[in-house]
């Protein structure tokens, strides 16, 4: 009976893994880092128009919302990594387990 389990076969898979969820935790923190920049660049303008009156422009405090989803987004990208995480490390703990008799 052929065996079934990729682990068995090849390491190479579980290292693979490892990297596209480390790739998906490095997505989240990247889109709270833009999220942030995004909120504060909204009051840099602000700041700019008090300080230099050419710049003046009217403000509908957009990117504050728009920089909170984003950082938001970011926050539920890397819960939803660390729920993977954990089910694929319990994974392995039985596998191994179960392969050490």
């Amino acid at each position: 009976m052929p065996d079934l389990d990729p682990l068995a076969r090849d390491p190479r898979v579980a290292l693979a893994e490892e990297r596209t969820l480390l790739a998906w935790i490095r997505t989240g923190l990247a889109l709270m880092g833009f999220g942030f920049v995004v909120a504060r660049f909204g009051v840099f303008l602000r700041e700019l128009s008090t300080t230099m009156p050419a710049f003046a422009t009217r403000s509908t405090g957009l990117s504050v919302w728009i920089g909170a989803v984003l950082v938001a987004l970011g926050v539920v990208v890397n819960l939803a990594v660390s729920i993977v995480l954990a089910a694929i490390g319990i994974a392995m703990t039985v596998y191994l387990v179960v392969l050490s008799g």
